[in-house]
């Protein structure tokens, strides 16, 4: 599972770039998916896999639920909970807490 919840992790900052955005615009955005990448790289390893096969893979829960073992509810759940944790880590780092 942990092979699957990194996998593309690092591609969250490349993804929030533009070809045709200017220089501070870009690097305003590589920022924010270092902050991303950080704040998941943080979350419970089962809340990561929900999150990154659900929101960055693009699966369906059905099929993330699958591929974990686990009850769509459960995936719906760990994706949920994985959302708040992010928001509230993004926040506290931006605001000069770790």
């Amino acid at each position: 599972m942990a092979q699957v919840a990194g996998a593309d992790i690092g591609a969250l900052s490349g993804s929030l770039l533009l070809a045709d955005a200017d220089p501070h615009e870009q690097a305003s955005r590589a920022e924010h998916g270092r902050l991303l990448e950080a704040a998941v790289r943080r979350l419970p390893e089962k809340e990561r896999a929900a999150l990154v096969l659900r929101d960055i893979e693009d699966f369906s829960t059905r099929e993330v639920a699958r591929f974990l073992g686990s009850s769509e509810a459960t995936v719906r759940s760990q994706v949920s909970t994985a959302r708040l944790k992010i928001h509230k880590l993004t926040k506290q780092t931006i605001r000069g807490r770790p």
